[in-house]
């Protein structure tokens, strides 16, 4: 049996979407640009000068011995790389959501 409720509560949801895709693309754009402004970060960083001047190279010298690796620092600039990567999905994800782009059989 079908209350009569629950149509009432269905229409409220679809209210509610409505009002909250704007919201949904302002957070979208603030992650893409999050994740590429991260990425570019990430996988500059390790290889300019300052990378060896922080307080944790300082006191630990483990640490120094750590961030003078090459390998460690590749690995950084690949997480980078992949933060990059995460926000031009994000961007075709969302102009796909849009409508603005298009398949191959459409053009």
């Amino acid at each position: 049996m079908i209350s009569p409720a629950k149509p009432a509560a269905e229409e409220a949801t679809l209210g509610d979407r409505s009002q909250q895709q704007p919201t949904n693309r302002w957070v979208a754009i603030l992650y893409m640009a999050f994740c590429f402004e991260m990425g570019v970060f990430l996988f500059v960083f390790p290889w300019v000068p300052i990378w060896h001047h922080n307080f944790f190279v300082a006191r630990y010298h483990w640490v120094a011995a750590i961030s003078r690796n090459y390998y460690v620092r590749g690995a950084i600039s690949g997480m980078g790389l992949v933060d990059v990567f995460l926000a031009f999905y994000e961007l075709w994800r969302v102009l796909g959501a849009i409508g603005l782009l298009r398949s191959r059989a459409a053009r």
